[in-house]
């Protein structure tokens, strides 16, 4: 099984907009059944996988989906006008190339004119000399498309791409049920990868319903504050993992929080520690919805978050996999 660091890299070039099934999933899906997990998809498009263990029950919420623009409509030009899909400022989406899920490419450009709409609806893709029946036959209303950038790894090591937040945690995820292994586990495990978080964790109640669990535990990012007067918790890139205990919508649960700690003291990870995360993860709408079980995220730091080049650290990744693998095996 690769690492944590060579999936996120992997899975960061593929599109993979919220809402929308596609090459991720997909990717997903083989890696999980060659694992021996149970694989299963909810009505609403979200990927969970069952590892059976004791009757306790432990549910991961990993995000897997990315920020995006969806195709509004094609004018008689055969220009696509777009629609931004998640907390995406629409001047980041102007002069990068967009991605489709069958492969289809355009450049993204701004209506100018004090006259054009506010937003993302200013915004559309350039298909070059495509006539209006061409554009329309591989593109309908509701398409959505990723920025087209390929995943690096800069001089100090970090990894910079697009989706690092999602893909990672997908990556650290998978990583931690092959380190954990078949058996000898302390829990029946559930990993949801959410389809739909960047468009407000609109799935989370039906996962919930779906995985009832003893325990919730989140993946994904923590803005790193390592930057130039960055606000915000003492968060660095490539300094370990990060113990989230309260951001915009969570205030951990406090056993929640005492099993990811006692997790990574028992593999000699050192945890980051955030109170007042600027973002949010899957936690907070599990126990709004109706979860009922202590919740804590575990995140890794990530800095220029919903931008084509965010930047993680692959020793960060490995090691949130890590402890999210002894937790697996550890009673909470």
């Amino acid at each position: 099984m690769d690492d944590a660091v060579t999936l996120a890299r992997r899975w960061s070039d593929l599109p993979g907009p919220s809402g929308r099934e596609g090459p991720v999933l997909e990717a997903l899906e083989p890696v999980l059944a060659e694992l021996g997990l149970a694989v299963r998809r909810d009505r609403v498009g979200d990927l969970l996988a069952t590892r059976p263990g004791p009757p306790r029950r432990l549910l991961v919420l990993a995000p897997v989906d990315e920020v995006g623009a969806a195709v509004t409509h094609v004018d008689d030009a055969g220009r696509a006008w777009l629609h931004v899909l998640g907390d995406l400022a629409p001047a980041r989406l102007v002069g990068q190339r967009l991605r489709f899920a069958d492969g289809l490419v355009g450049a993204v450009a701004e209506r100018p004119g004090d006259d054009a709409p506010a937003g993302g609806e200013r915004l559309y893709l350039d298909l070059g000399r495509a006539s209006r029946e061409a554009a329309a036959g591989r593109l309908r209303v509701g398409d959505a498309g990723v920025p087209d950038v390929a995943c690096a790894c800069l001089p100090g090591g970090a990894l910079c791409g697009k989706a690092l937040g999602s893909r990672g945690a997908a990556a650290a995820a998978v990583r931690a049920l092959a380190l954990a292994g078949r058996d000898g586990l302390a829990w029946t495990v559930t990993v949801a990868f959410l389809a739909q978080t960047e468009v407000g964790f609109r799935t989370v109640p039906a996962v919930v319903r779906e995985a009832p669990a003893d325990l919730v535990v989140a993946l994904g990012p923590a803005q790193a504050t390592d930057t130039p007067k960055a606000r915000g918790p003492e968060v660095a890139v490539g300094e370990g993992p990060v113990l989230v205990v309260a951001d915009r919508g969570l205030l951990a649960s406090p056993a929640a929080v005492d099993a990811v700690a006692e997790a990574a003291e028992a593999v000699g990870v050192r945890l980051q520690v955030a109170a007042g995360d600027p973002g949010t993860s899957a936690a907070g709408p599990a126990l709004a919805a109706g979860a009922g079980a202590p919740a804590a995220t575990l995140g890794f730091p990530l800095r220029y978050r919903h931008t084509a080049a965010e930047v993680v650290a692959g020793d960060d990744l490995e090691a949130c996999a890590r402890v999210l693998a002894a937790l697996f095996r550890r009673s909470a």
